[in-house]
């Protein structure tokens, strides 16, 4: 193992486990750019080794405070667990293997308490004030399985003088417990809570990663292919007759909908471009059962052609759809100032409700196309001075 112990920056990373767990904790931190992890609490870092089937690479966390130095990485994931340290793999080239929440066969970390935050610290080479840039999310993408709150502080990227500092994900310790009871108490939602054989609550996938790995689960534990399926077909069906208008105005022109073959295809004021995109069957990048209900979960609405009002259309429309505005509501998107109004209709993705209802000022990043009008738990300061994460409690 080669350690660096280079002079790369680092900032102060203070990790609170208020999580009450008599259950040792764990902090595994890598880069998916740089291939290396977090060996210390100074912020020492090795390269993976490759072609190794499964590794601990944890730190032990005490209860209450733990200070160590974050250093400047790139595409980073940092998991916490509990119980015991996550078994991570590597590729022939010493790529860490995503560690996988959904597959419940052979999976060694399955039924292991953890979640994750993802960094992102950029070098910058303009030779100006701007010397490094920090991305930071708590992600509920692909499952929920802590009550995590991330605070960190750096200068405003729009005035290079002014601190800013953020504070995202949960603040309450019944976060945890109020999310999954909230899920189990209604179906088709309590499929997504996982649990291991002691009966704890491990995680809740996202309808989409449920789905996709569905058929290896109990016929009575699978979340329905074809939930999203009648939605869609009466979204179709309801702006097909003209009779309702679907617009957006993006970058100085207008895109009017019409319905065409069962796709949406939006046509540009100025010029005539149409802008295609099928929703009903449908199937994402990555898949084993396939349906438009994965697809539209899992971000995978493509338009065609592929360009910068095209990308924008298919996020609009497939936040509309989640947040079931669509028919609901005739702004396209509904914004962020009356999203008091998303998940009110049926079919309401109870998922991002619950998780949405209980996050710090109501923002959480539970699906891709969170981040249209900026809903999702997300943000970036240049210079970053510090980080901090909080493990809260909960059952």
């Amino acid at each position: 193992m080669s350690l660096d112990k280079s002079s790369r920056p680092t900032i102060p990373f203070t990790i609170f486990n208020n999580s009450g767990s008599s259950k040792p904790a764990y902090l595994y931190l890598f880069s998916n750019k740089t291939l290396e992890y977090l060996v210390d609490r100074e912020g020492t870092v090795a390269r993976f080794p490759a072609n190794q089937p499964g590794g601990s690479y944890g730190l032990a966390l005490e209860p209450g405070e733990n200070r160590l130095k974050l250093p400047q990485l790139e595409a980073v994931r940092a998991y916490v667990s509990f119980g015991r340290k996550l078994q991570v793999g590597t590729d022939g080239k010493g790529r860490p293997i995503t560690v996988d929440a959904g597959t419940p066969n052979n999976n060694p970390n399955y039924d292991i308490v953890w979640d994750f935050i993802e960094l992102n610290w950029l070098a910058t080479a303009n030779g100006g004030v701007e010397k490094s840039r920090l991305h930071a999310n708590v992600t509920q993408v692909d499952a929920f399985g802590l009550a995590l709150r991330l605070q960190f502080s750096g200068y405003d990227p729009g005035a290079p003088t002014r601190e800013k500092h953020f504070d995202m994900g949960f603040a309450s310790d019944t976060a945890r417990g109020e999310i999954f009871d909230r899920l189990e108490a209604a179906e088709p939602w309590r499929r997504l809570v996982v649990k291991n054989q002691r009966g704890e609550r491990v995680r809740a996938l996202m309808p989409g990663f449920a789905i996709a790995y569905g058929d290896l689960y109990p016929v009575d534990l699978r979340f329905p292919e074809t939930q999203l399926e009648p939605y869609i077909d009466a979204c179709l069906s309801y702006y097909k007759d003209q009779e309702h208008s679907l617009v957006l105005e993006y970058d100085g022109a207008e895109y009017r909908c019409v319905i065409d073959a069962d796709q949406f295809t939006f046509i540009r004021g100025t010029d005539g471009q149409r802008y295609t995109m099928g929703v009903k069957n449908l199937k994402p990048p990555i898949t084993r059962t396939g349906t438009g209900t994965e697809a539209v979960y899992r971000n995978a609405i493509q338009s065609y052609p592929n360009d910068g009002p095209g990308n924008r259309i298919a996020a609009v429309l497939g936040a509309s759809l989640l947040r079931s505005t669509l028919m609901n509501d005739s702004r396209f998107p509904v914004p962020q100032a009356d999203r008091g109004l998303y998940y009110r209709n049926e079919p309401v993705f109870l998922y991002a409700k619950a998780i949405h209802e209980r996050a710090i000022a109501r923002h959480a990043f539970c699906f891709g196309y969170d981040e249209v009008e900026l809903d999702a738990g997300n943000g970036e300061v240049i210079n970053p001075t510090s980080l901090t994460l909080t493990i809260n409690a909960g059952a």
